[in-house]
């Protein structure tokens, strides 16, 4: 029997925006994203979200959209976005069905702290309930399915290949992509980012990719495209990412410049002249758009307008202020050194990893709880994320992950990566990881390097200076305990641009021994 899954009937709606036989058509659309058991589920998220009764609070309405989404099929999730308009208080939901889409977007009004508390559900939005049957005696509720998702390792290339390569009804015998992952011990978290029931999801497919073949870099121009795109056709070309495969870019170069509304606040400050994208938001600033009546925020149009108005960096600032206020990294900025609270302990470092992702949610994230606690909550940024650790805080509470000190071979391998090499590893703090590389040693030699690259999304140019290891110079501290230092070798002039590494050994090391009591002090 098929409840009203099958069959869902919509009351007559309040205003003529939305018949209600289209959708009651639209739900019978979709209804196939859904698994038979919880497709009644579904159709109440379903109806509460599009026809919401007067007592229904924009929260709550986002709250059944972010639950539709998790109820879905894991290959269906991605139709499900979700975009916050900076600036605006507006947060945009839209349902992809496909190229000719019958769901129109539906506009919330929420305040940041309403946005923000219902983040931490999205994160753990891959809670499938797959049907319980002989045929599947490995199904999970959405509970269990949400605990495993805390747990497990990074999922290697070799698994993605693993995956793409079952035959379909392999696939569906292992009972899909979440069950078969829990007993390799994969992080469900990490997985859900590349896998799909039935194969990969466009990042899964790019990651598999030779570094040539993984996309451009994405242009002015290309951002200046998808802006200017009417929001029909951004609907109709299947959203930014679809749209960046077609134009043979970057999925995760371009993450950082569009949205499926139009564009970041990155995106929107790179598209302006070098002059014109401003400086570094004092705490005056700060301090004047804390204290702006909320009318005269509104008439100033938002936070992002106010800061350009005062020739101050959009990206800058989005750290510190929001459409009704300042964010807890402003309101922390501005307080007194001796009033930002405490470092954060190693215990209490546990304490956040040990709760349940329920309790996480409850008490409303990472920052919430650091600030209810006393704690500075730029101490405990490095180490706490709204679903448990940042890799400094795994190292933190793992001595024995705390790994060894760089060798040379991995500082020329990370030195020779191509900005899009790099961004497709996870950035310096997790190649390091994967690489057994101490966090302190990584974050002292790789990420003054990484700043030292084109920003993210523009071409890399050839640096007329290359690093070699077959010089006099060259060392190896790995195994001689002797300081690294790294010869460079200069190219014609035509080459490019200059770009070296530190060569002095002032720069460069300390030996091994030296280091790792560093990094034990450090901690």
């Amino acid at each position: 029997m098929r409840g009203i899954g099958a069959v869902i009937h919509f009351r007559p709606p309040t205003d003529s925006s939305m018949p209600s036989p289209d959708l009651s058509g639209r739900w019978n659309s979709i209804r196939d994203w859904f698994s038979l058991p919880v497709q009644d589920e579904a159709a109440q998220c379903f109806r509460v979200f599009y026809q919401p009764d007067e007592a229904t609070s924009p929260s709550d309405r986002l709250k059944n959209f972010l639950k539709l989404k998790a109820l879905a099929s894991p290959g269906r999730q991605d139709n499900f976005a979700t975009e916050r308009i900076l600036g605006t208080g507006e947060t945009i939901c839209m349902i992809a069905s496909g190229k000719n889409s019958d769901f129109p977007p539906v506009t919330l009004h929420l305040s940041d702290q309403e946005w923000h508390m219902t983040q931490s559900q999205e994160e753990t939005a891959d809670c499938t309930v797959l049907p319980l049957s002989a045929g599947n005696p490995a199904a999970t509720t959405a509970e269990e399915s949400a605990g495993a998702s805390r747990k497990g390792s990074r999922i290697t290339n070799t698994q993605i290949q693993a995956w793409r390569d079952l035959s379909p009804e392999a696939k569906r015998k292992a009972g899909g992509w979440k069950i078969w992952a829990q007993p390799q011990g994969i992080s469900i978290s990490g997985a859900k980012q590349y896998l799909t029931n039935t194969g990969l999801t466009s990042r899964g497919v790019e990651r598999l990719q030779p570094p040539g073949e993984k996309g451009s870099s994405i242009t002015n121009r290309q951002i200046q495209a998808w802006r200017d795109l009417p929001q029909d056709a951004k609907l109709e070309a299947g959203g930014w990412i679809k749209w960046v495969q077609t134009q043979g870019l970057s999925i995760s170069g371009a993450k950082q410049y569009l949205t499926n509304t139009g564009l970041t606040s990155r995106g929107v400050e790179r598209l302006q002249p070098p002059g014109e994208k401003g400086s570094s938001i004092t705490n005056a600033q700060i301090q004047a758009w804390r204290d702006l009546p909320q009318e005269a925020k509104l008439e100033a149009g938002g936070w992002m307008k106010w800061v350009q108005a005062q020739g101050v960096s959009i990206a800058r600032a989005g750290n510190f202020l929001t459409s009704t206020g300042l964010t807890p990294f402003g309101t922390d900025r501005l307080k007194q050194p001796e009033e930002r609270g405490i470092s954060i302990t190693n215990m209490q470092i546990r304490t956040w990893r040990d709760l349940p992702q329920e309790a996480k949610r409850k008490v409303g994230g990472w920052m919430t709880w650091a600030q209810a606690l006393g704690i500075d909550i730029g101490s405990a940024c490095s180490y706490l994320t709204n679903t448990g650790l940042t890799p400094k805080g795994v190292v933190r509470l793992s001595p024995a992950a705390r790994g060894i000190p760089i060798t040379e071979t991995q500082l020329l391998a990370w030195f020779n990566m191509s900005s899009e090499q790099r961004r497709a590893s996870g950035g310096w703090a997790t190649w390091a990881q994967t690489q057994g590389i101490s966090y302190i040693s990584a974050r002292k030699y790789l990420a003054p390097l990484d700043s030292e690259i084109p920003s993210s999304g523009t071409s890399r140019p050839q640096p007329s200076a290359t690093v070699t290891s077959d010089s006099p110079r060259a060392s190896t501290s790995a195994a001689t305990g002797d300081e690294i230092t790294v010869s460079v070798s200069t190219p014609p002039a035509s080459s490019g641009e200059k770009r070296s590494l530190p060569s002095t050994k002032e720069d460069i090391s300390a030996p091994p021994a030296k280091q790792m009591k560093e990094e034990e002090d450090d901690v």
